[in-house]
């Protein structure tokens, strides 16, 4: 009798291990499961954020290039009422009011091709090099500050004192600058008449050239409300366009 109690019992603990087992394997399988399912839905989380911030993205690209769009159609749409405008005084205007118009454009002219002394507030540039020798070192740094320059919003440059204008050559010999086969010595002084902000702005993101620069010497920049500037000479404007004949259509 106790042998067979004894039987009963083992066989009792062999299927409680069973179910222990069995338990503990499902449970496993639905952890496992309930993490594959838990990755994926984290994943698409994931793709549905990096796809909602692309939109976002997008949207965001396409207002700049539409307020981009508008800014000039507008600009497009004032040139249009000022080209209206000149057509309609010389349809209907006086003779006296076409002159004074004729002189008014020929004064922009001579202000666009830096013809005329200005002047404005702006910016100025000291280049002071430690050693004046390691000028010819940085000849295509001073181009490319120069032309950052241009390309902002400088309506006008001098250099040395020396008006930079569209035909204008600078080159560095030995220690000097020579500007329109001027030779000038240092140091550097470049002063830019235009927007202080978009100025000091476009400085700062040319700040590698800066920083170059400085490591030959001191570079200081100093905003000015008022600049003078001379104009530029007209008789390098002779000598660069004398062999030039307009084209009549």
């Amino acid at each position: 009798m106790s042998e067979n109690i004894l039987q009963e019992d083992k066989r009792m603990n062999k299927r409680i291990r069973r179910a222990k087992v069995v338990r503990t394997s499902a449970i496993t399988f639905v952890c496992f499961v309930l993490g594959i399912l838990i990755a994926m839905q984290y994943k698409n989380i994931r793709e549905i954020k990096a796809t909602e911030e692309r939109s976002y993205n997008s949207l965001y690209e396409y207002q700049k290039e539409l307020i981009k769009l508008q800014e000039e159609v507008d600009k497009l749409t004032q040139e249009k009422a000022e080209l209206q405008k000149k057509v309609d005084l010389f349809e209907h205007g006086s003779y006296q009011q076409q002159i004074e118009h004729l002189e008014k454009e020929l004064k922009n002219i001579k202000l666009f091709a830096g013809l005329t002394k200005v002047k404005g507030s702006g910016i100025e540039i000291l280049i002071e090099l430690t050693d004046p020798s390691t000028l010819g070192e940085l000849p295509a740094v001073l181009l490319m500050l120069i032309n950052e320059l241009k390309a902002s919003t400088a309506q006008a440059i001098a250099i040395n004192g020396v008006r930079i204008g569209a035909m204008s050559e600078i080159r560095v010999v030995a220690t000097s600058l020579v500007i329109d086969g001027q030779v000038y010595g240092q140091p550097i002084h470049i002063a830019a008449i235009g927007d202080q902000n978009n100025l000091l702005g476009i400085l700062s993101t040319a700040r590698g050239l800066i920083d170059h620069i400085s490591g030959y010497g001191t570079v200081t920049i100093t905003p000015r409300d008022t600049l003078i500037l001379d104009a530029y000479d007209f008789e390098k404007m002779e000598r660069y366009t004398n062999k030039l004949t307009p084209v009549e259509e």
